[in-house]
């Protein structure tokens, strides 16, 4: 008969559980060795190194000490922007005319604004042209215009329109000129008891031009004549009394310009009688007639 043998094994532990226990040791190795990395304190740096941050502010410094900055641009200057005309304003003999009107006149054609056809035909001759600019004198006869465009332009005391000057101002020129008066400048004074007119208007005919100036708002009239007669009508001006027509006259005056003097103050007492009346219109508003 053929017998079994059976072997059996000492004790000890099977061999999966034996894979398992190897595992949990090596797991738990490479947790302490982690651990003990993580909480070691890093090694200090070398003496002469330098952080990347460092570095990189020491080649700003240096690079800002070894090359200069570049140089700041100048400021704009105002007057290389400024477009104006000035001068001075005299007469034949070199003085000074003071509290003379000058007007300066832009001679280009204005722009006219986009609109129907039938406003555009309305309004040619309001924009047509740049309204005039008007300046006064000081007692030296100098005047400004500031703050002007670039264009052509004609410049001329008041009451010499016929003398003016013609020039082409260009941006960021300061034009400078000298008004000359070949005539005589006539600066008159109208009072009336002992008080200045300030609202007349006064027609000249000096055998040349006649004309019509207003008086400004201190009552002076200033006007040029050629040495010789110089007629003076005196008149109320309509639009400050309200009349129809032409303003009521109350004076007339012969003046002899005299040769050889380049500048002459005159001053006329007007004397005559004065009417005031005042009516009221049908909504009872109240309103005065000089005459």
């Amino acid at each position: 008969m053929a017998s079994s043998t059976t072997q059996r094994r000492g004790p000890g532990l099977s061999r999966p559980r034996r894979a398992a226990v190897l595992l949990a040791t090596l797991l738990v190795v490479a947790l302490g060795t982690g651990a003990v990395w993580w909480w070691s304190p890093a090694p200090p740096p070398p003496a002469n190194a330098t952080t990347i941050s460092d570095a990189a502010a020491a080649g700003e410094a240096q690079a800002t000490t070894s090359e200069p900055l570049p140089p700041e641009l100048p400021a704009r200057s105002e007057a290389a922007t400024r477009t104006a005309v000035v001068g001075r304003a005299i007469d034949y003999g070199g003085g000074p005319l003071a509290g003379f009107r000058v007007v300066l006149q832009r001679m280009d054609p204005k722009p006219v604004p986009i609109a129907p056809l039938a406003m555009q035909l309305e309004r040619t001759t309001q924009h047509g042209r740049y309204p005039p600019l008007r300046t006064e004198t000081d007692d030296a006869g100098r005047f400004a215009f500031e703050s002007l465009d670039a264009g052509n332009y004609r410049c001329h005391i008041s009451d010499l329109e016929r003398h003016a000057e013609e020039f082409a101002l260009g941006t960021g020129e300061v034009r400078e000129l000298t008004l000359h008066s070949p005539l005589v400048a006539l600066t008159l004074t109208f009072s009336r008891r002992g008080e200045v007119v300030q609202d007349c208007l006064v027609e000249v005919n000096d055998g040349k031009e006649p004309r019509t100036l207003r008086s400004d708002k201190t009552g002076v009239t200033r006007l040029f004549a050629a040495p010789g007669r110089c007629e003076l009508t005196v008149r109320l001006d309509r639009r400050m009394h309200h009349s129809p027509s032409r303003g009521p006259c109350i004076s007339r005056h012969v003046l002899l310009v005299p040769d050889g003097v380049p500048a002459l103050q005159w001053g006329c007492e007007i004397g005559g009688t004065e009417l005031v009346l005042e009516v009221e219109d049908p909504h009872g508003q109240a309103s005065r007639l000089h005459a």
